[in-house]
């Protein structure tokens, strides 16, 4: 794990932190929300470039803050990068089947 993530973490301390992931969280959902109302709206009419690229960038912004707070959260609860992606690997998985099955 990155160092300054380790640092940044320990020097806020795990309950701001968590709170800080919370709102970073309903940031991210925001973004995506406009991110979607745009979309739609450029099946309608005319968007400008500019703004589709401000709410895409805004995005990663976004995607960038929450993943950094996670991060923080995998180190405040001791969780290894392998049982992380394990975890992750059986939910890929899990999806993939249900994928699988539906198209039967």
């Amino acid at each position: 794990m990155d160092n300054r993530i380790i640092k940044i973490a320990e020097e806020y301390g795990h309950k701001p932190q968590l709170q800080m992931l919370i709102e970073e969280m309903a940031e991210l959902t925001q973004a995506i929300c406009k991110f979607i109302r745009v979309d739609d709206r450029a099946k309608r009419e005319p968007v400008q470039a500019a703004e589709c690229t401000e709410v895409i960038e805004n995005i990663i912004e976004e995607m960038a803050d929450v993943q950094i707070m996670i991060l923080q959260l995998q180190h405040f609860t001791n969780l290894s990068d392998e049982s992380f992606k394990e975890q992750m690997n059986k939910k890929l998985d899990r999806q993939i089947e249900r994928i699988n099955l539906k198209k039967g």
